[in-house]
């Protein structure tokens, strides 16, 4: 089972990733969806993951500056 985390400051398209993708078809589990960047470092240091699905433009860290830091 692969753990995904997803990353996006709008909710309507973060609960549709989370809703619309059959994520266990692809030996998959939404492990969280969370809102902004900083919270999705917070959570991968706690929690890790093996794949990140993160929206480009945020406020705070981008979906690019998270993938740097990774």
């Amino acid at each position: 089972m692969n753990y995904v985390l997803l990353v996006d400051d709008e909710p309507t398209i973060l609960n549709g990733i989370r809703s619309f993708i059959p994520w266990d078809q692809y030996q998959c589990e939404v492990a969280a969806a969370l809102t902004d960047g900083s919270s999705a470092l917070e959570y991968i240091e706690r929690h890790p993951v093996d794949i990140v699905i993160a929206d480009i433009k945020m406020p705070g860290i981008s979906g690019l500056e998270l993938a740097k830091i990774l």
